[in-house]
């Protein structure tokens, strides 16, 4: 590829992966002619791959190989096409979340710097209602926690709204359990608090050596009001 000089030479090599892009993006050395393609032929040359992953996305985002041309299409740019990538990619947040590869692709949109509060809130709003269950699976706990990090104060409120509701399934679920400790270090005081009071009533129902890390947890976290929360 790098032999390639005239728009016409680079033209042509392009019409030759433009109807291929979906096979080779899964094949072990093919993505990484894409991942090259995308590094010496600038945007609009390149527009052929991020066509290729509008269609695919899920395929994509949900592959080994793709996975790695996904992040750097994500992470590209701003242009339309990178925008019209995004909003697919929200689109079918709940098809990505619980995948071991597409969960990183919610995060890596979750964690741009440059990218609309519309954009987060349509990821955030596909998952409402759901993040206790998506708190206690290895991939897409993995997101709420970026949700945690990552979210405006209302949509991290709706979030640890949720979790004290499930706090007696997600304090001993393995994965759970971490998205807890999150969600305090993310929470205002007042949430905090409140979280804080939903955890301490169910530390009965844990091991004595679990029971005691989470006690340790909670008075850091809660300071002066961490005795009378967990005296009651």
């Amino acid at each position: 590829m790098e032999t390639l000089q005239t728009e016409n030479e680079i033209g042509l090599f392009i019409d030759t992966l433009r109807p291929n892009v979906r096979h080779i993006v899964s094949n072990p050395s093919g993505h990484y002619v894409l991942l090259r393609c995308l590094d010496l032929f600038p945007y609009p040359a390149s527009k052929f791959i991020f066509d290729a992953a509008i269609e695919n996305v899920v395929e994509f985002s949900t592959d080994h190989y793709g996975l790695r041309v996904m992040k750097v299409l994500v992470q590209a740019t701003r242009n339309a096409s990178v925008d019209r990538l995004l909003e697919e990619v929200a689109a079918n947040t709940l098809l990505l979340v619980e995948n071991q590869y597409g969960n990183y692709v919610i995060q890596l949109v979750l964690s741009l710097e440059n990218v609309s509060h519309e954009l987060n809130d349509a990821i955030f709003s596909r998952m409402i209602g759901r993040f206790a269950k998506l708190s206690k699976q290895k991939f897409s706990s993995n997101v709420v926690e970026q949700c945690l990090r990552r979210g405006s104060p209302p949509n991290r409120a709706q979030v640890i709204k949720e979790l004290i509701v499930a706090v007696n399934l997600l304090i001993r679920d393995r994965f759970g359990n971490y998205v807890l400790q999150t969600a305090l270090e993310c929470s205002t005081k007042p949430q905090t608090i409140q979280l804080g009071t939903a955890i301490a009533k169910n530390l009965h129902l844990l091991r004595d050596n679990v029971r005691a890390k989470w006690t340790g947890i909670l008075r850091d976290k809660l300071g002066e009001h961490a005795d009378l929360i967990l005296s009651h």
